[in-house]
């Protein structure tokens, strides 16, 4: 019964784990030197515009001082990743010392983050990041819609109800 029992040699396995191993280390190394050349990375985070305070310092251990046009935000990160190779989002993002970016890109992407109505809510924004510029070029901004002037929750109470024929 043993004799119809094939096995895998290690000539056979041991090349395909070699191959796989290279090929990993690769992909690490290619994105390591993207960093290192200050290539720009395809990066996503996610997190929230918060108003820098003198008094207190908003934001946690992956918070950045952001300059976007004229307005400084606390860009409260709460996840981030690479969308190429296998980095680490958090392991990129601690390479930027201090931790202060500027975000540039479509006229219509940075001027919706100087409005103040983005303050504390959440986002996600795709682009490049570039680590040693310590620049974020946006490519999406993805969150919230903007309520319409007027159109607060208030103001559907504050409405008149139709009469009753």
């Amino acid at each position: 019964m043993n004799e119809n029992r094939r096995t895998i040699r290690p000539s056979v396995w041991f090349p395909t784990i070699l191959i796989a191993l290279v090929l990993g280390l690769d992909l690490f190394a290619s994105v390591k030197s993207a960093v290192a050349q200050d290539m720009p990375l395809q990066f996503k985070m996610t997190g929230q515009f918060l108003e820098p305070n003198k008094e207190e310092k908003p934001g946690g251990v992956n918070a950045f001082t952001v300059n976007v046009l004229n307005k400084t935000w606390i860009w409260d990160i709460e996840s981030s990743h690479t969308l190429q190779g296998s980095m680490l989002g958090s392991t990129v993002l601690k390479q930027i010392y201090p931790p202060i970016m500027t975000f540039i890109g479509q006229k219509e992407i940075t001027e919706a983050l100087i409005d103040p109505w983005i303050a504390g809510r959440t986002y996600t924004l795709t682009g490049q990041l570039y680590v040693k510029k310590r620049m974020f070029r946006i490519n999406t901004l993805e969150g919230p819609p903007q309520e319409a002037e007027g159109q607060g929750e208030g103001d559907a109470e504050a409405a008149p109800e139709p009469e009753a024929p």
